[in-house]
C-alpha cells in the first residue's frame, strides 16, 4: 500500500516536473493560489463567515470573506474578496411589523446574492436566495421598496434590507444576476 502511494506521489511528480523545460519551477495550480490566498488573510478555508456580536449577543456585522482562483472582477488581484454586512436596529421599527432590523450590505458587487435563514419558535428555515442590485432598498421578505426614513443615510451601492429579528444573513456573494423589481 506504500509503495502504491508513494508511485502515485511520485507519478504527481513527474506530471508537474521540478521544473520547466527552461528550467523555471513549475505554475502554481489553483489549490495552491487559494490556499496562499487563505494564508495571507488568516482564513480557515476557501470561504468564511466571521461574525461579531453586540453586548446582547446579536450580529451586529458580519463578513462574508473568500479566496478563489482565478481571480473574478470583484476580487482583488490575490483572489480575494469580502462583503460586509452591518446590522443595526431600526429605531422606532417593531418586531411586530417586522421591521426592527435593517442590513446594511457593502462590497465589490455590482449586485448580491443573499440568502436569510429564518427562525421562530423552533422552526428553522432557509429562504430562497435573492438576487439585488446595489443601491436597493427594501423590505424583507416582501423586496417591495423601502421608501421610509432610516436611521443613517445610506451609501449609493449599498443594499439595505430592512426585516424582523427572525431572519439573518446566512450567505451572501457578488451575482450577475439582480432582481427586477
Amino acid at each position: 500500500m506504500a509503495g502504491a502511494a508513494l508511485s502515485v506521489w511520485g507519478l504527481v511528480e513527474v506530471i508537474r516536473g521540478k521544473e520547466d523545460s527552461d528550467g523555471t519551477p513549475p505554475a502554481q495550480t489553483t489549490a495552491e493560489f487559494v490556499r496562499e490566498c487563505e494564508k495571507t488573510h488568516g482564513m480557515n478555508g476557501a470561504t468564511q463567515k466571521k461574525i461579531t456580536k453586540d453586548e446582547y449577543g446579536n450580529p451586529s456585522s458580519v463578513v462574508f470573506v473568500a479566496c478563489t482562483w482565478p481571480p473574478s472582477e470583484t476580487s482583488d488581484p490575490d483572489g480575494y474578496s469580502a462583503i460586509t454586512v452591518l446590522t443595526e436596529e431600526m429605531g422606532g421599527g417593531s418586531e411586530a411589523s417586522g421591521n426592527s432590523i435593517v442590513d446594511r450590505v457593502t462590497g465589490p458587487c455590482l449586485s448580491y446574492t443573499l440568502t436569510y435563514t429564518y427562525n421562530h419558535m423552533g422552526l428553522v428555515e432557509n429562504t430562497e436566495p435573492v438576487r439585488l442590485g446595489a443601491g436597493s432598498r427594501l423590505f424583507y421578505p416582501s423586496l417591495t421598496p423601502w421608501t421610509e426614513g432610516l436611521p443613517f443615510n445610506p451609501g449609493r451601492s449599498e443594499v439595505v434590507l430592512v426585516h424582523g429579528r427572525r431572519y439573518e444573513l446566512d450567505q451572501a456573494s457578488c451575482s450577475k444576476k439582480v432582481h427586477e423589481g
